[in-house]
């Protein structure tokens, strides 16, 4: 699976999410120029989370590294199927719904 059609039914499923749709603002970054920036944000009641998506095998970079590190940014990963989702750092996989559901919580929760 491409990361380019994993990460635009991520962000439709994020943005119809009701917690979501009317309060918040999810930013899909497409910056050409620098490397290393998350793919998009969430800002919601003053606070953003940054997000970056890949799907295996594909890894992050140096830069990609660097940033998140700097920002406390969240890297999610699809095993490239619909069933396999993961945040770096837990241990669970999710299914696409559970993980829009858990993203969500995360973004509430700042």
């Amino acid at each position: 699976m491409k990361e380019s059609l994993y990460q635009a039914k991520l962000l439709l499923a994020l943005r119809a999410h009701p917690a979501l749709k009317n309060d918040a603002v999810i930013w899909k970054i497409s910056d050409r120029y620098n490397g290393g920036i998350p793919d998009f944000c969430v800002i919601y009641n003053g606070h953003t989370t940054w997000w970056e998506v890949k799907v295996a095998p594909r890894k992050l970079t140096k830069l990609q590294e660097y940033y998140l590190a700097k920002i406390n940014g969240n890297v999610i990963v699809s095993a490239g199927d619909w069933k396999n989702n993961w945040i770096r750092g837990d241990a669970r996989a999710w299914r696409l719904p559970e993980l829009v559901e858990e993203i969500v919580r995360r973004c509430l929760d700042v």
